[in-house]
């Protein structure tokens, strides 16, 4: 192709002549085929380094990027940015119940059981109720956790688990054809 036809092609892209003529120069002497050292500020993590702030990281609690640039002697935009190109995104915790695998194996059997034997000719009662904590029994320094993939983690990271029954104050209520009633 003419050097004149790429210089038309790459001047309707609004780039200058002398960028265009300049490049073509290089390429000609085979300047852009070589792979040149970088020039500017170097990185402050190495390869090795920067791998072992993603292992760190990586599907652990209680992880914050303040904690990792002490650990690291870097700055938090470094450990962040490191993260961030390595797509390893900060997630919160899900509350799951902690069940046992004999109740988990309990729960179909029994549901199936209550409405068998007992819901037959039954007068149903709809019934709600609301727990409400006596504390306050959040963290708020282990509630997430660092991934690329949030389907690959561990169900103990993924997850956090919490006792069904803590110190609690009971509200309910029923609803049914006989009437409503609720009791604190």
């Amino acid at each position: 192709m003419p050097k004149r036809d790429i210089v038309d092609i790459y001047r309707d892209q609004n780039i200058s002549k002398s960028t265009i003529y300049r490049t073509i120069k290089e390429c000609q002497e085979g300047i852009l085929c070589v792979n040149l050292p970088k020039s500017g500020r170097p990185r402050v993590l190495n390869q090795l380094r920067q791998g072992r702030l993603i292992q760190a990281a990586k599907h652990k609690i209680g992880i914050s990027q303040r904690k990792l640039a002490g650990r690291f002697n870097v700055g938090k935009a470094t450990v962040f940015r490191t993260l961030s190109s390595d797509n390893i995104v900060f997630r919160k915790r899900r509350k799951a119940p902690k069940y046992t695998e004999a109740q988990l194996e309990r729960i179909p059997r029994c549901c199936r059981t209550l409405r068998r034997v007992h819901f037959v000719n039954k007068l149903i009662v709809m019934d709600d109720e609301k727990y409400f904590t006596l504390s306050d029994s959040k963290m708020k320094g282990n509630d997430g956790f660092y991934t690329d993939d949030d389907q690959n983690v561990p169900d103990d990271v993924r997850f956090k688990s919490k006792k069904k029954f803590e110190d609690k104050i009971l509200v309910w209520c029923a609803i049914s054809e006989a009437g409503f009633i609720a009791q604190p």
